[in-house]
């Protein structure tokens, strides 16, 4: 299976195609994608051995980036593959940091530092 073949089933997964993807590289820099798709589609997984941990694939509103594999030499990238989704603002607004902890996370602060369960905003001052 070539780099291509194998990104290409992973979209697929997802409902996307190679045609959604408008960028690849690193926070560091970027690919051209006719020069990617070319070199992808030419290099069987194997010949590839590894693709750098901080590879992404990004489309208009989501991206494909490396999940911790553990095999050193040889990759099933497919597997490795994890698709990201930009996340949807709320409908819900609130504004007192206490709501966005969880219960347990509450009960940590109201034992450790005597936050009440209830807690303003200038409770954590």
């Amino acid at each position: 299976m070539t780099l291509y073949e194998n990104i290409s089933l992973h979209l697929k997964r997802y409902g996307r195609s190679i045609d959604d993807i408008i960028w690849v590289g690193n926070t560091r820099q970027h690919m051209n994608l006719s020069i990617f798709w070319n070199f992808a589609q030419k290099h069987d997984l194997k010949s590839v051995y590894k693709i750098p941990d901080d590879f992404i694939i990004v489309g208009s509103d989501f991206w494909l980036s490396k999940k911790e594999c553990y095999d050193d030499f040889y990759q099933d990238l497919l597997d490795c593959w994890k698709y990201n989704k930009y996340p949807s603002k709320p409908s819900c607004e609130k504004n007192e940091w206490v709501s966005f902890f969880n219960t347990d996370e509450l009960s940590f602060l109201k034992l450790e530092f005597g936050i009440p369960m209830d807690a303003k905003n200038s409770d954590f001052s």
